[in-house]
């Protein structure tokens, strides 16, 4: 093992220094970054001190840093063990036949509602998983009410838009009645991104990858880097090498690693942990089938290790955790027609090593270690290369065009939109959303289909109800209505969020009704109702993929009063109406 990738282990998921409990190592510290959550949890501990009875939730999912955020402040002397009970994790049990819960449920029971205002003194801190947290309630018989409506009144489970946050935070500085308090800092809420109206922030992101690579005094990585890389015999031939070298030498390549990782979180609606993150790190840098003896090893497996090895190899085609999200940001996955003329001339250059050479080493210094082997490979093992030559020369050029992103703005109108919505969602800036509603319209009145009549127009409001047969259908008129959330405020927009939900939420209702249906757009059925308004019409498979929505058509379409009409396919779009005569037997009445 590479003593350098020995160091980088310890930020992977998996490694124990990447865990903090009440224990908090040096190198916890060093890798701790003060968020908006810090002080949160900080104001919540000298609040609780107040109260001769206190529980403070830290809720979160797993990995996400509940546990290092408590041992910090125990550390730092914020949380005192002898005024607080703490018990960090409420996922597992601590002794030999003590379910989970149970010990959750020992730790919570002057919490019920027959002692928590009995004046007794004590209190406890839990961090806990909100699955956890679910399933505990569920199973609480009815004993602790007061618990379950203060989860209820703050909606623990629900993703909440920041104009909310801001109205329920004003709520919950208001002194509670009694001598007990309940509290929570939900890492849910916050996100590794921020939001504002110049768009998507990645500063947190940003501090974590420079808690790697960044060249400071305090950073033992980087200090281990120039002691042992600088000094390695191999390390030409070395990708892991390299591909520290890149990120930390190069801003745009950093830059550019942060922004591919972005916009994986936010179309994949991801809440990734720190841990997630600093594991996605790791995985850049020395990816998955990085091994030292092939350094030195045989001409072409060194070159193929290389490649394949190779920071923006790793970053596209590796198969697990975030880089799994983040190879769909890959510019070889784009269907624009420039990417397809530049890999075309590639294959077509006239002379592979003049390029290789003269214009790819050009460009970027990695190519010109590529270059080296490859004219080592040909003159020493030359029928074996010519063998693989243009397996290696494709690969090379996805390098290439990969490297070439790096320097490329690519506009994506549709993404930059979508960050667009969700802050003035979030923000209650509702009159800068109305062609997100718009589109929503649109997708309801053509998610099974558009009906199009004689003088090749669409029918107005017209929502197909059945679709069976390739001669007919069925369908309704129905009038939707936008139902504006009452309680919405617009709150302060210049000043970047933490804590905003990642869809955006629509209330409708059927006109001369009053019952609302609600619909949240995250990115993925945001770019999806973007095809469909293109003319793409969504499959039975699309339909499932999207259930949510295709739920919201079906309830609205059924509870909508309206007669039914059916369309011919077969007549020029010709249409009927099914109606009862006066004797209560229902006829076909042609439209004009």
């Amino acid at each position: 093992m590479c003593r350098f990738v020995e160091v980088l282990e310890k930020i992977k998921s998996s490694s124990v220094e990447s865990v903090a409990n009440k224990e908090f190592s040096d190198f916890n510290k060093y890798m701790h970054i003060p968020t908006e959550m810090d002080n949160e949890l900080e104001a919540a501990v000298r609040r609780a001190a107040e109260y001769p009875k206190a529980l403070i939730l830290v809720c979160g999912n797993s990995g996400d840093g509940k546990s290092h955020l408590i041992g910090k402040m125990i550390a730092d002397g914020i949380i005192k063990e002898t005024e607080f009970d703490v018990y960090i994790d409420a996922t597992s049990s601590d002794r030999k036949g003590l379910f989970a819960n149970d010990k959750l449920k020992e730790k919570l029971v002057p919490f019920q509602d027959d002692f928590i205002d009995n004046g007794e003194s004590y209190r406890l801190i839990v961090a806990i998983n909100l699955g956890v947290l679910n399933d505990f309630l569920k199973k609480s018989e009815g004993k602790y009410q007061i618990f379950v409506a203060y989860i209820e009144n703050n909606r623990l489970f629900d993703n909440l838009p920041t104009w909310k946050e801001i109205e329920m935070e004003k709520n919950r500085q208001k002194k509670q009645e009694g001598n007990f308090l309940i509290s929570h800092v939900d890492f849910t809420d916050y996100h590794r991104y921020s939001l504002s109206s110049v768009g998507v922030g990645t500063e947190f992101i940003n501090e974590l990858l420079l808690k790697i690579i960044g060249k400071t005094e305090d950073n033992k990585i980087y200090k281990n880097f120039v002691h042992i890389c600088n000094n390695c015999d191999t390390k030409t031939n070395c990708p892991v090498y390299h591909n520290y070298l890149y990120l930390s030498d190069y801003a745009a390549v950093k830059d550019y690693v942060i922004s591919v990782l972005v916009k994986a979180i936010i179309k994949n609606g991801l809440i990734p942990s720190v841990r997630e993150i600093n594991d996605f790190f790791y995985e850049c840098i020395v990816g998955n089938s990085f091994e030292k003896c092939q350094n030195n090893g045989k001409p072409i497996e060194r070159l193929n290790h290389f490649i394949h090895n190779n920071l923006f190899w790793n970053l596209f085609e590796n198969p697990t955790g975030l880089l799994k999200y983040v190879a769909l940001e890959d510019i070889l996955n784009s269907t624009h027609q420039i990417i397809d003329e530049k890999l075309i001339r590639l294959n077509l250059t006239p002379s592979f090593d003049t390029w290789l050479s003269q214009i790819a080493a050009e460009e970027e210094g990695i190519f010109s270690q590529i270059e080296s082997d490859i004219r080592y490979c040909s003159s020493k093992q030359a029928k074996k290369y010519n063998a693989v030559l243009e397996e290696i020369k494709s690969d090379i050029f996805k390098l290439y065009l990969r490297f070439s992103a790096v320097r490329e703005d690519r506009k994506e109108d549709d993404y930059r939109n979508f960050i667009k919505y969700l802050y003035y969602y979030n923000t209650g800036n509702l009159d800068e959303c109305e062609n997100i509603y718009d589109l929503a319209v649109k997708c309801f009145y053509r998610w099974n289909g558009r009906l199009i009549n004689s003088e090749a127009e669409e029918i107005d409001n017209a929502v197909i109800i059945s679709s069976s047969s390739e001669k007919y259908c069925l369908y309704k008129v129905v009038e939707l209505e936008f139902v504006p959330e009452n309680e919405m405020v617009s709150v302060d927009s210049g000043q970047a969020y933490w804590k905003f939900s990642n869809s955006v939420k629509l209330c409708f209702k059927v006109q001369r009704s009053e019952e609302i249906f609600a619909i949240d757009i995250d990115y993925d059925l945001y770019s999806f109702m973007l095809k469909v308004d293109r003319g793409y019409q969504p499959t039975s498979s699309d339909r499932r993929a999207r259930v949510k929505f295709d739920s919201f058509v079906r309830s609205i379409a059924s509870m909508a009063e309206g007669e039914i009409h059916i369309f011919s396919y077969l007549d020029g779009g010709h249409r009927y109406r099914i109606k009862k005569n006066f004797m209560g037997k229902y006829t076909f009445e042609e439209e004009r």
